[in-house]
């Protein structure tokens, strides 16, 4: 068989140890800027804002034109589907109407003598 054999690592002295989470929250970046804004940087935002709200309203004017379309279209094939099938079931009702009745069921030997022929009731049953 195989002999696993445990190692345990121990951290040298040089190497720097992982940080823990409130090195890792103090060293997180901040959204706020370190420097004053400047007039145009500010304008440029505010023209930024309003063409991605602009746009964002034509955005959503064409997913509800894409949605009703969607509906409409499942809509179309559901209706589809519903007549096919009730074509069918019409076709089939029209096969039956036309065909003969069956004639009544007769026991047909097909066991070749190995099989006990069925008793039938000659009398009402009790």
């Amino acid at each position: 068989g195989e002999v696993l054999t445990r190692i345990v690592a121990v951290p040298t002295a040089g190497a720097p140890s992982p940080p823990s989470s409130l090195q890792k929250a103090r060293s997180a970046p901040t959204l706020t800027l370190r420097r004053a804004e400047l007039p145009q940087e500010s304008e440029a935002k505010a023209q930024r804002a309003e063409y991605r709200s602009g746009l964002a309203d034509l955005l959503s004017h064409l997913d509800a034109q894409c949605e009703a379309k969607r509906k409409e279209h499942q809509r179309a094939l559901w209706a589809a589907k519903a007549k096919e099938m009730a074509n069918a079931g019409y076709q089939r009702s029209l096969v039956a109407s036309r065909q003969l009745e069956k004639p009544a069921w007769t026991y047909v030997d097909t066991g070749g003598g190995f099989f006990e022929r069925p008793q039938y009731e000659q009398g009402g049953s009790l």
